[in-house]
């Protein structure tokens, strides 16, 4: 161990401290070139400078490059800067911010405050208390986000839930993405639960239980599988209704139809 307070002759093979103080290495190749309290103790570890770092036995490989209060226990890890970061997983890195944590292997965690990657390749670029905890999940930024599906994704805004795997919400807030394969583009307390269903933007817009649903609008519920939902639309080339007869082919018109069990409702139709 070396201790530069002391300007000790090294009993580690080529560890080194180059300036600051209270630093210490106690691993072959380690080094601390500078600042306060610092402590490097795996195998060829790096701690650039900064105040009470510390890479412990289990960190061989790895490097702080600054900041105040951060550690790691695991090898291949990377802290750039910040504050009380805390990585303990194999290869996982943190750039910077304040209190974010790594505990999944080859996880990443950009920057922002008390974000956590805690599952395996699991990322999350900034924000606040926003957390991958799905393997592969991805979180880009906002506040209050949660990625726990695997390979699921929210791109930002705050108070997501994107828990099923291969979900996606873009953006918006306090939307709830909980069936597979699902898609959410935007808006505010939109939810959707069964597989491949899209809700691609507005609000309070719920899929409920049926399945093929698509929609596009507010306040819209679910009413019929297999359908396009939306609040209104506008074509100035649309005819109808009940003028499907003789149309050309692929001319777009409305009608009303009657669904067994649904009821009566105006449909866009396709002439054939």
């Amino acid at each position: 161990m070396i201790q530069n307070v002391y300007r000790l002759s090294p009993d580690r093979a080529c560890a080194f401290i180059g300036t600051g103080q209270f630093n210490c290495t106690n691993a072959d190749f380690s080094v601390v070139a500078g600042g306060f309290t610092n402590t490097a103790c795996g195998v060829n570890s790096f701690i650039g400078s900064g105040d009470t770092n510390t890479i412990y036995p289990g960190g061989s490989c790895s490097v702080i490059a600054g900041g105040n209060n951060n550690k790691t226990d695991h090898p291949f890890s990377f802290i750039g800067g910040g504050n009380l970061h805390d990585i303990s997983a194999i290869n996982g890195t943190i750039v910077g911010g304040v209190h974010n944590t790594v505990s999944g292997a080859v996880s990443f965690v950009g920057g922002g405050s008390q974000n956590s990657a805690s599952a395996e390749m699991a990322a999350v670029v900034g924000g606040f208390t926003n957390t991958a905890s799905g393997a592969c999940s991805f979180v880009g930024g906002g506040d209050t986000n949660a990625a726990s599906g695997i390979y699921s994704v929210i791109g930002g805004g705050s108070n997501h839930v994107a828990s099923a795997d291969h979900a996606a919400i873009v953006g918006g807030n306090f939307n709830q993405a909980s069936g597979p394969l699902t898609f959410i583009g935007g808006g505010s307390g939109n939810v959707v639960t069964q597989q491949g269903n899209a809700i691609l933007g507005g609000v309070n817009n719920n899929d409920g239980t049926l399945a093929g649903v698509m929609i596009v609008g507010n306040n819209i519920p679910a009413a019929i599988p297999n359908a396009l939902h939306i609040n209104g639309l506008w074509a100035n080339t649309m005819c109808g209704p009940g003028l499907g007869t003789g149309l050309p082919t692929g001319t777009v018109y409305y009608d009303n139809v009657t669904v067994a069990g649904y009821g009566t409702a105006r449909f866009l139709m396709i002439a054939p």
